[in-house]
Order: structure tokens, then C-alpha cells, then sequence
């Protein structure tokens, strides 16, 4: 078995399962009360927003309500998940929430920067999303998903949300925006979004909840069902809350600093497992990306807050697993004011503009791709896919040195009984 490449579909269908479709969720659904894994789509998600860059800090908000799906176990667990954008926008153990979510309103920004693959730029609304075809958060992003709910059993103990949508030509031309150039085009390539054609693959978003389970599954996969190849990417950037306190939780050593942008004064591979400040997001001089390298060392990748935390966990080490890393960095190196449009650091400036009211930080997951605008070959008649699970953090990761709270992410993953597939001398695909 390659790298990326995973099983051909099985063409049998599990019995006794059934899975409902609400296309925009017009039918009201709660499932029995003695179930240990309960569903509802009866309370929608409420989005906010804001009407310019200029009303981020002080509004006004205005909110709209979009259909959501909601799963609740007896562990404490709830997850919900929207369609806008493929994305799962809430999760909660016990009442508190774990994802950042912008309810100080979010607005589109870098519009005609050619920074995000539509020419109307980018709006966060935060959450955990599937990132479909290109770099940059995808082309998907504000594009309603297929949204549907599965029962795994008949007893009620394992439910799913599957989130699901095909690049085709139609779906693309109902973006209604040009798409951008750039960096998002081949070298010399004619048109627009050259870099990334119509692939034909459907991208698939499984959340699952089982009983008795304190954390979140999670199965993305990228389904070729056509005779061609065909050629993407797919990340699973995700939203966490934090403050200056906060630090990145994890084993990785080394990160790639791709992008000359990001502290030019640094090296292109920078050393995090002895820097003071770099594994506090919000100490960053300014924003930046980093990339693990050469791939995600060890199998979890953790960030606290106010003395509880999340850690997004990749059971399985037998095969290279990536990470991208974004903070917007020391917010009172951060301005929001004007700019000229002959200053030379106009565009970064003018994704700046956009940065939230509320602070986060954002890791980027993938099997298949180890950097923004590096592609991935999807082979005909083939599935592929990987699994991660997120789990709660309820307390005691406090700020305490990094190496301490390595220990107790690590303890919380064995507590919760998250089973780690260990990579063996030699083992690696």
C-alpha cells in the first residue's frame, strides 16, 4: 500500500443502518431520549456578522440563522455541524465549549488579493472544517455541503453527520465569483485557478459520536469515482480559542518556514523544541505559517486555554501525517489602519485587516498534502482517507512548562481511551 493510497471501494452495503437526509433541514428531528447518542436538528446555528472590516472591533453584529445538526452522547460530548462550508461548529463536554467560534462577527477580507482561490476573499466563521480542491481554506467554504445524518446501530450508541460535496463544473459556477490567479495558477498557466482544474472528486466529512466515548471521531476522505486522475488537496483546518498564555502542546522538534513573509530573519527550518516564545502563538512577532517537518513528529497536536485545552489526536502512525500552523502573532504588533496602495507590503496588510476581535489559533491537518499549493494525485476508482478523534480537555493544563503538559495531554489520550496505531523501526508506508 502506497503513501495515500488506502483500499478500492467495497461495493457491499452495511445492513441494518439507515441514514436520513434533510436537504435544508425543514423537517424537525429529535431522537429517543433513551438513546445514548442523540440527534436533533431542531436548533439551526446562528452566524454572525459584521458589515465592513471597519465595525470588527465595535460592530454592529447582525446574525443569520443556517441549518445545523446537532449529536449529544452520555459522556458529555456535543458536537453540531452546519452545512455552510462543511464544517463542524460547536463542541462541548459537559456545557463548555472546546472550537472557537466568531461571535464578534465575521466579514470577508483580501478581496482581489488572490490570497484565498475566490476573488471575494475569505470569511471565518471558525469551527473545524473539511478544506476541498485547493489551498487556503478551500473552494468550498461558504458553499452549502450535503448534510446528512447515520445511525451506525440499531441501539441507538454510535451516530454520525456526514458532510459531503462534488467539484464538478456545475458546482464551481455556482460559486458566482472569479476565482483567483497567482499563486493559485500553474507557472505560465492561462485563466483562472489553473493550478487546480475540475477533479470530478467528491469530498466526504464523517463526525461520529459513540456512547460511553469523550471525544469526537472524525473521517475525512477524498472519493475518486471517475476513470481519470485527478489532482488536490484536502486539510482539516481547525479553530481553537486562546490568549497569551496559551501554548502549542506536542512533540514536534522542527517546522519549515516556508514563506519569506513569516520572520525573513529566521531560518527556512526553524527549531520549536527549544524556542522560548514560538510555542506561544500570540508571542509570534507578527502573523505566520509554519509547517511541521518533515511531517508530524509523535501523534496528537494540542493548544490549552484558561486551564482546559483540546488535542486533535491521529491514531494511526504508520503513515506520515501533516501539519500547518497559523497564528495572526502578538496582536500590539497589529494595526487595522489605512494603507497606502504604493506601500510594498500592501497585500500582507491587507489580510491583516481582517484579524478578529477574538483571539485564536489555528492548526492545519492532512494525510496527503505537506503544504499549501503542494497537490496531491488522487488515483482513478479509489478512496482515500484518514481518521483523527478530538478530545476535551477539561483541566489541568495550566501554564506549565511545555514538557509538563506534553505529559498530561498524553495522560488524558490514554484516560480516554483513544487507541494509538505506534509506528515500528522500519514500518512506515
Amino acid at each position: 500500500m502506497t503513501l495515500l493510497q488506502l483500499t478500492r471501494r467495497s461495493s457491499l452495503a452495511l445492513k441494518n443502518l439507515r441514514i436520513r437526509s434533510f436537504a435544508q433541514a425543514a423537517t424537525v428531528v429529535d431522537h429517543a431520549p433513551s438513546d445514548k447518542v442523540q440527534f436533533s436538528n431542531k436548533e439551526g446555528h446562528e452566524l454572525a456578522y459584521v458589515q465592513a472590516i471597519r465595525n470588527i472591533e465595535n460592530g454592529p453584529i447582525s446574525t443569520r440563522k443556517v441549518p445545523a445538526f446537532t449529536l449529544k452522547n452520555n459522556a458529555g460530548i456535543e458536537v453540531k455541524a452546519m452545512a455552510q462550508g462543511g464544517c463542524m461548529v460547536q463542541l462541548k463536554k459537559n456545557g463548555q465549549e472546546y472550537i472557537w467560534d466568531n461571535r464578534e462577527g465575521a466579514v470577508y477580507y483580501g478581496e482581489g488579493a488572490n490570497a484565498f482561490p475566490l476573488d471575494r476573499g475569505l470569511i471565518l466563521h471558525g469551527g473545524v472544517r473539511f478544506a476541498a480542491v485547493t489551498a487556503e481554506h478551500g473552494l468550498y467554504y461558504d458553499t452549502p455541503w450535503k448534510m446528512e445524518m447515520k445511525e451506525n446501530d440499531t441501539k441507538g450508541e454510535s451516530k454520525s453527520i456526514v458532510l459531503s460535496i462534488v467539484d464538478t463544473q456545475e458546482q464551481r459556477d455556482a460559486l458566482r465569483d472569479a476565482l483567483s490567479v497567482g499563486q493559485f495558477n500553474r507557472p505560465g498557466g492561462q485563466g483562472r485557478l489553473s493550478k487546480y482544474p475540475v477533479t470530478n472528486l467528491e469530498f466526504q466529512y464523517k463526525i461520529t459520536l459513540n456512547a460511553n466515548e469523550s471525544f469526537v471521531r472524525l473521517k475525512m476522505s477524498v472519493v475518486n469515482n471517475t476513470d481519470d486522475d485527478a489532482i488536490a488537496e484536502a486539510w482539516l483546518p481547525m479553530t481553537f480559542p486562546i490568549d497569551e498564555n496559551s501554548q502549542i502542546i506536542c512533540k514536534q522538534r522542527k517546522r519549515w518556514r516556508r514563506d519569506e513573509w513569516v520572520s525573513p530573519e529566521q531560518p527556512n527550518i526553524v527549531d520549536f523544541e527549544n524556542s522560548d516564545y514560538l510555542n506561544y502563538p500570540l508571542k509570534w512577532e507578527k502573523s505566520g505559517i509554519y509547517y511541521d517537518w518533515p511531517y508530524m513528529d509523535g501523534h496528537y497536536h494540542a493548544v490549552n486555554y484558561k486551564g482546559r485545552g483540546c488535542a486533535y489526536v491521529v491514531p494511526d502512525q504508520t503513515h506520515p501525517h501533516f501539519m500547518k500552523l497559523w497564528s495572526w502573532g502578538n496582536r500590539n504588533n497589529f494595526t487595522r489602519e489605512p494603507i497606502r496602495s504604493d506601500d510594498p507590503d500592501r497585500i500582507s496588510k491587507v489580510l491583516a485587516q481582517g484579524r478578529p476581535k477574538k483571539e485564536y489559533y489555528e492548526p492545519w491537518g492532512s494525510a496527503f498534502n505537506f503544504a499549501f499549493f503542494q497537490t496531491a494525485e488522487f488515483k482513478a476508482k479509489t478512496t482515500y482517507s484518514w481518521e483523527a478523534m478530538i478530545l476535551p480537555i477539561e483541566s489541568g493544563l495550566d501554564n506549565i512548562e511545555n514538557e509538563l503538559l506534553q505529559k498530561k495531554v498524553e495522560k488524558a489520550i490514554v484516560d480516554a481511551g483513544i487507541p494509538i496505531k505506534k509506528l515500528q523501526d522500519g514500518q512506515r508506508k
